[in-house]
């Protein structure tokens, strides 16, 4: 589920785990092979490192501390912060948003938070925080990040109101 996106010099990191596994105890949930080639020393300066959820798939601790000396900003669904801030993450570093909600980051970056059908949850306790799609407009371009999402209505409502979509980036199989 992670994923680096590099344009004119920006570097964002969606949903980053490089810790070899997906769950709270690192034994379990191991990643596939292949897909951890990569890990923190192998990222560039981050720009902006992008959250969809709070899932262990989608954001894991240990990554995240370990890019958190080479990254700038970050952008997550409301409620994640508070994970982020208890990790010692700068606060004033965090952008939180609600669906539809967006943030000018420069004139020519914009994130918004878009609907998705998912839910959040960390340990035993579901919910407690948003889960969300993104639509990223970067230099005259629209990234859609679905993060987790499954179908829905959601999604005709989302082509509403974007008014173009350059590249779609979705999960499969989550349902």
């Amino acid at each position: 589920s992670s994923y680096l996106i590099h344009i004119n010099g920006i570097n964002l990191l969606v949903d980053p785990v490089f810790s070899g596994s997906a769950s709270p105890v690192s034994m379990m949930i191991k990643a596939f092979a292949g897909t951890n080639n990569y890990g923190p020393k192998d990222m560039p300066q981050i720009d902006y490192l992008v959250l969809t959820h709070n899932h262990y798939d989608h954001m894991d601790k240990k990554t995240i501390l370990s890019l958190a000396a080479q990254t700038k900003a970050y952008i997550v669904p409301l409620g994640v912060e508070k994970h982020l801030t208890g990790w010692n993450i700068d606060p004033s570093k965090i952008s939180s948003l609600d669906w539809w909600q967006s943030k000018i980051m420069t004139p020519a970056i914009r994130f918004t938070g878009m609907p998705a059908r998912h839910f959040s949850g960390r340990g035993l306790k579901r919910g407690g925080s948003l889960w969300t799609a993104y639509l990223l407009e970067l230099f005259g371009y629209s990234i859609f990040i679905g993060g987790d999402s499954g179908y829905g209505d959601h999604f005709s409502s989302i082509g509403k109101q974007a008014e173009k979509i350059d590249l779609a980036i979705l999960e499969c199989g989550q349902y």
